[in-house]
């Protein structure tokens, strides 16, 4: 099997999980995180080189404002 066909099918994946995810956030539109949370968002935790390389296009692909903002972000929510 070729790289550009797994990347294919794990896009369709994701594709296919970013549309439950949007479906789940219409009915639910805050999660309830404060009540019991575990921190989910704050945690360090590994991902595939295919979710790297994911991150890395869509990063890549926003304009210089987006990135800056989003890297501020994280950076904030880090110190937290």
């Amino acid at each position: 099997m070729s790289t550009a066909t797994i990347i294919d099918r794990y896009t369709r994946i994701l594709n296919a999980l970013d549309a439950k995810t949007a479906e789940l956030q219409k009915k639910l539109p805050e999660i309830p995180c404060k009540n019991k949370c575990f921190n989910c968002c704050e945690q360090l935790f590994p991902i595939t080189f295919l979710e790297a390389y994911h991150i890395s296009r869509l990063v890549q692909q926003m304009n210089h404002t987006e990135r800056v903002a989003r890297t501020e972000y994280a950076t904030t929510t880090n110190e937290r």
